[in-house]
């Protein structure tokens, strides 16, 4: 009978698991913001001696808009540079710039390719090949916009998804924790220990990927100021909030730079900034979290590192996250395996 019990259970825990998966990610999101934001909670409810529901929903807000308003201003700015951004390719369109930059590169390479193979070099209408260029990414935009919009309603779902995860853990967060103690089959000094664990890596990787967002956006910023852009000074902030995204934040901001200071005419500028961003900017990531993570959880850079990439490849940019959390607890598993059950076993 008990085992006809447990087996029933376990199927039906795992159906209720695999019902809750969809939302994991937003949940996860929800769970480390709690806990960053845990402090705050706790000061607007015993500070305004608030009921917990409402203490939860003003922390809420302050969060929300502590996202929310960053984003409005990089749309904002991102609109205003993209509309002058397209309106000099149009300019320099009518004008022949492009034949004037690119036509010699393409005439070298022309005749490199003949001394090398014999053949007659190509001749290529740059102007034509950028129309067609613009025609098909217009189709191409026209082919995917349910998708898009798909994806934006998707986005926009899963943040008040957030919003509502992040006011019942404030609000419920002893209840959880408690319920959670009592329910685990491990004693309340083993759960305690995994839980700590936990907390102390959230709160790690997530200072990591903030600093490492301000010294990316630093650094692509001074790049910015040193090949000439156009208020260099409004564009850095852009930098350290995308940079923000773990792995591709960065990346997009400086192969952007390149292609815009390509069809600008500055060739070796668009060379040497992407240069500067996959040897410089990029390397951030890779120097500065290995070292923070490990030097408060104690895990060697290789096995991190590791973790990291498969992480990222698993879950997205919330891997670099997650990672690091489900290595810390799995290694406070094996720790407690060693002290306790292994012990227990030698008797």
């Amino acid at each position: 009978m008990q085992t006809a019990f447990l087996v029933f259970f376990a199927a039906l825990t795992l159906l209720f698991l695999a019902l809750l998966w969809p939302f994991a990610k937003p949940a996860f999101l929800a769970l480390t913001l709690t806990i960053v934001f845990a402090p705050l909670y706790r000061f607007i409810l015993h500070k305004c001696r608030l009921h917990r529901y409402l203490a939860s929903v003003l922390t809420t807000l302050i969060i929300a808009a502590c996202v929310l308003i960053p984003l409005i201003v990089l749309g904002t700015v991102l609109v205003t540079h993209v509309g002058s951004f397209l309106q000099n390719i149009s300019y320099q369109l009518a004008q022949g710039s492009f034949s004037d930059v690119f036509q010699p590169i393409l005439q070298t390479l022309s005749q490199w390719i003949e001394r090398l193979t014999g053949t007659a070099p190509f001749r290529v209408d740059l102007e034509q090949e950028i129309f067609k260029v613009l025609q098909g990414l217009g189709k191409s935009i026209y082919n995917f916009s349910p998708r898009v919009l798909l994806t934006t309603f998707s986005i926009i779902f899963n943040f008040f998804l957030i919003l509502l995860f992040l006011v019942v853990f404030f609000a419920e967060g002893v209840q959880l924790h408690k319920w959670l103690m009592e329910a685990s089959p491990l004693s309340s000094l083993h759960l305690e220990k995994m839980l700590t664990e936990m907390r102390l890596t959230i709160t790690t990787s997530l200072t990591a990927s903030l600093l490492i967002a301000v010294v990316q956006g630093s650094l692509l910023g001074l790049g910015f100021w040193i090949v000439g852009f156009n208020h260099p000074y409004s564009w850095w902030p852009i930098a350290i909030i995308l940079s923000v995204i773990p792995i591709i934040g960065a990346v997009s901001c400086y192969i952007t730079a390149s292609l815009i200071l390509l069809a600008t005419g500055q060739t070796e500028w668009s060379i040497a900034f992407f240069v500067y961003g996959v040897a410089i900017v990029s390397s951030v990531d890779n120097i500065i979290r290995p070292f923070l993570v490990r030097g408060t959880t104690r895990i060697h850079p290789v096995l991190l590192f590791v973790t990291l990439i498969g992480a990222a490849k698993l879950f997205g940019p919330i891997g670099i996250i997650v990672g690091p959390v489900l290595l810390s607890i799995f290694l406070a598993a094996v720790r407690i395996y060693r002290l306790e059950f292994a012990a227990e076993r030698s008797y």
